[in-house]
């Protein structure tokens, strides 16, 4: 086993700690905190800082380039059931512990909001890190389970009151966090997610043409239910792709009427990182009307793509995006939304010149990986 963190034999001959991460939320790399996951581990990997992941969760290593430090526990298919995940992974934080029990110095991070094992056995050197993305569910509950909503408001304040640091992916994050849960404001850090490397985006005539790109899967909070009523809007039809779900698709398709809408809309589901980054690539806008959203990864990766970003401001994705794109307020009709898309179109070279200082001053994952790093030092 490689801890580059600390030794390669697991003591503390080296000043830095071991870092333990459950793995849950890791299994999909394509989802938000499974791509935050995959793309810190990489950067920290790369510091000379290779996390051990703890198996809550099974992991496809082919999938996400992560090898687990123990065998995932033969229930691990079940941890969509989140009580199930925090049992699993107290089980396998003591396996690991009882088979490197002379690790004194270590910090054991979860990634996914709730996710801090809840029993690791007398261990005064252990500290815990805890990421928060978003509290969606408790800003808007009316669009999130019942099931979920009374679990995390159960376990939330249990997770945070056990975390030495909480890591905020943004400011508006740590504002809700605070303002709900004012004990943690002395243990909260905000560490943005990092953007995807730079590339430059020129606009060719193959672009003049507006093409949209939007990348959600369905919660009632994305409102992907506003795109067939802003399609309608246009006053000129527009290629749009949409990465969603199966849920998302249906959503999307029932708002629609006019065969000839439907057929400018392509719909791309369970696509692999290379066909999303040839729809960034072959795009000229980036809409997302999610009313939420804590940073938002689609938007950054728009950005590094060139593309300007036309959103519902008032949560994260504000201090993602900046001067790159334009931001509509919630309330606004699809008409307006419409309305923007033709303006945006009608001023590519302005919003490609305020892209492109977007991009000057973004943050990239080895800036994450640098600041989390420290982070683990410090506590």
């Amino acid at each position: 086993m490689d801890v580059e963190c600390a030794s390669k034999d697991m003591t503390n001959a080296s000043p830095g700690p071991v870092v333990l991460w459950d793995s849950y939320g890791l299994q999909n790399p394509y989802s938000g905190i499974g791509y935050y996951g995959l793309q810190l581990y990489s950067a920290l990997k790369q510091m000379g800082c290779t996390p051990q992941v703890i198996p809550s969760q099974a992991i496809d290593e082919n999938a996400t380039g992560i090898p687990t430090a123990l065998k995932a526990h033969p229930l691990s298919f079940v941890t969509r059931f989140k009580p199930i995940a925090l049992t699993l992974a107290d089980l396998k934080f003591q396996e690991f512990f009882r088979k490197y029990g002379h690790i004194d110095r270590f910090v054991i991070h979860g990634l996914s909001n709730f996710n801090l094992p809840r029993d690791i056995g007398r261990r005064a050197h252990g500290k815990r890190v805890i990421t928060v993305h978003d509290l969606i569910p408790d800003i808007y509950p009316q669009g999130v389970s019942r099931t979920l909503r009374s679990f995390l408001r159960r376990q939330m304040p249990k997770t945070l009151e056990r975390a030495d640091a909480i890591i905020c992916v943004s400011q508006w994050t740590r504002d809700a966090l605070e303002e709900r849960y004012p004990s943690v404001s002395t243990r909260t850090v905000v560490i943005p997610n990092g953007f995807p490397e730079i590339k430059s985006h020129r606009i060719s005539e193959a672009q003049e043409k507006p093409s949209i790109l939007t990348v959600a899967r369905y919660e009632a909070y994305k409102r992907l239910d506003l795109i067939p009523k802003i399609a309608q809007q246009l006053a000129h039809p527009v290629e749009w792709n949409i990465v969603t779900d199966d849920k998302g698709e249906k959503l999307i398709l029932e708002g629609l009427s006019d065969d000839r809408l439907k057929r400018n809309l392509r719909f791309h589901k369970r696509i692999s990182h290379e066909q999303l980054e040839k729809l960034f690539e072959t795009s000229s806008l980036y809409l997302h009307p999610s009313l939420y959203e804590g940073f938002c990864l689609p938007a950054a990766q728009a950005i590094a793509h060139g593309l300007p970003v036309l959103y519902c401001r008032g949560s994260g994705i504000d201090e993602v995006v900046q001067s790159a794109g334009l931001g509509l307020g919630s309330h606004q009709s699809p008409a307006d939304w419409a309305q923007s898309i033709e303006m945006i179109s009608a001023s590519r070279v302005e919003f490609q010149k305020r892209v492109e200082h977007r991009q000057r001053d973004a943050s990239n994952w080895k800036d994450v990986a640098t600041r989390t790093h420290q982070l683990y030092d410090k506590i």
